[in-house]
């Protein structure tokens, strides 16, 4: 069973780089209608975008797309799986020395086509980001570099402090970034199929 927690920070901005035991709870809800697709309204290229959930007054602080009522999953399995994760999450931040309090907006599920890819971007000052992902490997097989393991890989990088903090994340099942919402991330080309997470995107009271 994996265990992991690292905590990179750089001035005021963090990032935390975990493990989510549960994550499989989300798989149920990874297959979605193409037609919700609103990928052309944001800062990827080639991949697929659907809307999952939202808390419509909470998401209208955040800077993000509206959902219709049809588009927000309401069954009794993703509300359970929705609340034990953002009970986790609260938990994890203060774990991290992160004291803030915090409210869930709004939830999609990015998927990837090969060769598709996110460019730099960031969320607002007012929210924190989580990125759980639901596939990868976890070691590289015999014909793989670790430059090959770049590929479809999320980078961050923070410009808070000097010396500035960047690094590449590859994708491997229960991986859960959580990171202030002003860091800049985005995904290099992706090669290996599939490649889908879930994000949420957690309001900041305070």
């Amino acid at each position: 069973m994996f265990n992991y927690n690292n905590l990179y920070t750089c001035g005021n901005q963090f990032l935390i780089d975990c493990y989510y035991h549960p994550y499989k709870d989300f798989k149920l809800f990874l297959e979605q209608d193409p037609s919700r697709d609103y990928s052309n309204e944001s800062s990827s290229f080639g991949s697929h975008q659907y809307p999952l959930w939202q808390d419509p007054e909470v998401a209208a602080h955040i800077k993000h797309r509206k959902y219709e009522s049809h588009e927000i999953e309401r069954s009794e399995e993703f509300v359970k799986a929705f609340e034990k994760l953002t009970k986790w999450t609260v938990k994890k931040l203060k774990d991290n020395y992160q004291d803030v309090e915090i409210v869930p907006a709004t939830s999609w599920i990015m998927d990837y086509e090969e060769g598709s890819w996110q460019s730099v971007h960031s969320h607002g000052l007012n929210v924190i980001t989580q990125v759980l992902h639901m596939d990868g490997n976890y070691q590289l097989t015999a014909d793989e570099s670790k430059k090959d393991r770049v590929q479809g890989s999320m980078f961050a990088f923070m410009t808070d402090g000097t010396p500035p903090f960047y690094r590449t994340f590859s994708p491997t099942p229960g991986k859960c970034l959580i990171m202030k919402g002003d860091v800049f991330h985005g995904v290099y080309p992706v090669k290996e199929l599939p490649r889908r997470c879930v994000v949420v995107d957690y309001l900041v009271l305070k």
